[in-house]
């Protein structure tokens, strides 16, 4: 879990309680977002070929990127309680601004870029509701955990979802890079 601040303000989970594992917290007022725009773009227009591009909030999270483009004053939730993606398929929602809600099990990794720069809270994991993968909340944001169900992590790390992670620019044909030799004789 990393953080901006340099406080326990950031946090507020119960460490002893498996809400968060491993519960290790990196504070560092340096910090810098976990995207930066040219990496937003690129997810953004691949999840527009994708047809998982959303300008409200969307009725699943299912996807290998879903981008959620909505005003700042916007709280999408999942109502469902559904199990999003797998471990072998793990995904990305993305949202730069806004705030969101979960109540289901997602595999993957959870972006909110907080561009509103609120220190409120702007993603919550409700009770019961499970992430496998990781989650990152840029700024001051806060994040809200709800307890699980049992002795079992509401976010559990696993490196797989950030493996799966890619995204590419396009290419394009750089002009005088090219020059033919003459043959050698």
């Amino acid at each position: 879990m990393r953080c901006t601040g340099t406080g326990s303000s950031c946090t507020d989970f119960d460490a002893g309680g498996n809400q968060v594992v491993p519960s290790t917290i990196v504070r560092d007022p340096n910090m810098p977002n976990a995207m930066n725009a040219s990496q937003i773009a690129r997810f953004k227009s691949d999840a527009q070929s994708a047809g998982t591009y959303y300008t409200s909030c969307p009725s699943s999270l299912a996807g290998t990127v879903v981008f959620i483009d909505v005003s700042a004053t916007t709280e999408c939730q999942d109502q469902n309680g559904a199990t999003y993606n797998s471990a072998s398929s793990p995904g990305i929602v993305i949202m730069p601004r806004g705030t969101m809600r979960i109540k289901g099990t997602f595999y993957g990794v959870v972006y909110l870029g907080n561009e509103q720069a609120t220190s409120g809270t702007v993603l919550t994991l409700a009770s019961n509701s499970q992430v496998f993968g990781g989650v990152a909340v840029d700024g001051a944001g806060r994040l809200e955990v709800g307890s699980a169900s049992g002795n079992r992590a509401t976010i559990e790390f696993a490196s797989y979802a950030f493996d799966a992670l890619a995204s590419f620019g396009t290419t394009g044909l750089v002009q005088n890079t090219w020059r033919e030799l003459p043959p050698n004789g």
